[in-house]
């Protein structure tokens, strides 16, 4: 099951986090506060293997994510994201201990991007 929030931590050019990030009201009737339990609930309902964070930076809602997560394993689902990496190491190593998979999307490597 693929799951998202909305917001990112950075503003790539092209980018489909661009637009909930810079213009949420567009996409607001499509959006819907659903607590962990029932993320797990439907994707156990649904016969998903997991749980994959996509289309915004999940770390941006790192306490919604981290519960989703927690919710998950207990099910025994898989739970992945894909992000930018821009997050500290004490946050990396508590996200290692919840995450089966990452996918790492690089925008625009240059040094002065990054910085």
């Amino acid at each position: 099951m693929q799951v998202s929030g909305i917001g990112c931590n950075f503003s790539c050019r092209g980018c489909i986090s661009g637009i909930f990030t810079s213009n949420s009201r567009s996409v607001s009737g499509a959006l819907k506060r659903i607590p962990p339990g029932k993320v797990v609930s439907k994707a156990v309902e649904e016969a998903c293997e997991g749980i994959a964070f996509c289309l915004n930076e999940p770390l941006v809602s790192y306490y919604t994510f981290m519960g989703v997560a927690e919710a998950a394993k207990k099910e025994g689902l898989f739970t992945g994201i894909s992000t930018n990496c821009y997050f500290t190491e004490s946050a990396a190593h508590l996200l290692a201990q919840k995450i089966d998979f990452i996918n790492i999307g690089f925008k625009g490597a240059s040094d002065s991007r990054y910085r």
